[in-house]
């Protein structure tokens, strides 16, 4: 019975298995190696749930990129994994079971996007500069942190 705090595991080994349906490629067993907020699995599978989430996003702007809602809305879930990535260590992408993709080309498609399509938007070019300055900067934070794991 879960009574509101992490089960602290001294040997990892002996750790009872997660079910592998319910918790997927995530770690194989229970339990807290710190104190820290994000030093046990049931936080780091919680950010592991919201950084598929925030990917999906991405994704589904990937599929048709245009300066709308879905663009507003990619960048914000790009900004917030970068947090998500300084803060925790989690990335979205897991690296040891063979899924990782090079974040440089997600960068590209956005840049791409914002270059074909800013300019019908806004009439103001210094804002429109200082805008792409902007977008520019996350996604360099997104791609340097995915390149540095």
């Amino acid at each position: 019975m879960y009574i509101g705090f992490p089960l602290r595991v001294v040997n990892r080994e002996s750790a009872p298995k997660r079910d592998a349906a319910r918790y997927g490629k995530r770690r194989e067993s229970v339990g807290t190696w710190g104190s820290g907020v994000f030093q046990n699995d049931h936080s780091l599978d919680y950010v592991g749930d919201l950084t598929d989430r925030l990917m999906a996003t991405v994704d589904e702007f990937l599929k048709s990129p245009f300066i709308d809602q879905g663009f507003d809305q990619a960048l914000a879930a790009i900004a917030l994994l970068n947090e998500v990535m300084t803060r925790t260590g989690s990335r979205p992408f897991d690296h040891a079971a063979g899924d990782s993709r090079d974040p440089a080309p997600i960068a590209e498609v956005f840049l791409e996007c914002f270059d074909k399509q800013a300019a019908g938007l806004v009439g103001d070019v210094q804002y429109q500069q200082e805008w792409r300055n902007v977008v520019a900067a996350e996604l360099d934070r997104f791609v340097g942190l995915l390149s540095a794991s």
